[in-house]
């Protein structure tokens, strides 16, 4: 039955691809397929060789603090066991763990994605057991920066203004640890989706952009300034989704639940 499965597989993306790849891949649809397929050359611009260099991913809209730790996230995998394991200075990423890359951060499990934000927390080569809470922190700064900043250059803010709001001002971290943070926090699975289909420009039809600020509608910014930060505003946003939530299950029998959480 594996020996099946395997074949199908390989019937679906040819028989260069690792297997690894393969399994990644069969998570899309088909129509998707070719979209991330043709992620690897659309970055490399036509530069000469195999391997991704730094600067290729600098020529996207990821600001270039992100730019690096993707660099070396995307440098931790190796395709065979789907985990970091490239120590030492690497020359860049290839197409294989370019593509584990995509379908962990768009369509992969808390378990899968945990590995990525290590590497991404390390943000140098090598394959560390733990990281430091502060890294942690870091590297939520500059993904949260990131998601702003692309927010911002796709007019996705929804009628707010950064520039006229508040100004943004944290033991060890094993891998358990942000697997469990990573599974419970949706928040980072939801920034990780944006900095890779928007950053990185994947536009799958399977995917739908997050509505992560809610609308600013008819203010007149002329004398206006907001204490809050787009950051904040993006937090509360999401608490005040969730509370919604519980008070329409508290008003609302199960049966009615799936259709009263019209939420807009």
């Amino acid at each position: 039955m594996k020996c099946y499965l395997v074949a199908v597989l390989q019937s679906i993306m040819g028989n260069s691809d690792s297997v690894t790849v393969q399994k990644r891949m069969a998570r899309f649809r088909p129509e998707e397929r070719s979209v991330i397929d043709g992620v690897f050359e659309r970055l490399q611009a036509g530069r000469p060789g195999k391997r991704l260099q730094l600067e290729a991913l600098q020529a996207t809209l990821v600001p270039i603090a992100m730019v690096t730790r993707m660099f070396w996230g995307l440098c931790s995998i190796e395709p065979g066991q789907a985990e970091p394991g490239r120590a030492g200075a690497a020359p860049g990423p290839d197409r294989e763990q370019l593509t584990v890359f995509l379908a962990d951060v768009l369509r992969g499990t808390a378990e899968e994605r945990a590995p990525l934000v290590m590497a991404m927390s390390h943000n140098a080569a090598g394959r560390p057991q733990a990281v430091s809470r502060q890294q942690v922190a870091a590297f939520l700064e500059d993904l949260i920066t990131a998601v702003v900043h692309i927010l911002t250059s796709r007019g996705r803010l929804q009628g707010w203004r950064p520039q006229q709001m508040g100004d943004t001002v944290l033991g060890t971290c094993n891998l358990s640890c942000l697997e469990d943070w990573v599974f419970r926090v949706a928040q980072v699975s939801q920034y990780l989706e944006v900095l890779v289909a928007e950053g990185l420009d994947v536009s799958l039809s399977g995917w739908t952009a997050p509505a992560l600020l809610p609308p600013c509608r008819d203010t007149d910014w002329t004398h206006l300034t907001v204490l809050l930060d787009v950051p904040t505003l993006m937090f509360l946003a999401q608490q005040i989704a969730s509370q919604k939530k519980q008070n329409a299950a508290a008003t609302l029998g199960d049966d009615q639940l799936g259709t009263g959480l019209g939420f807009n």
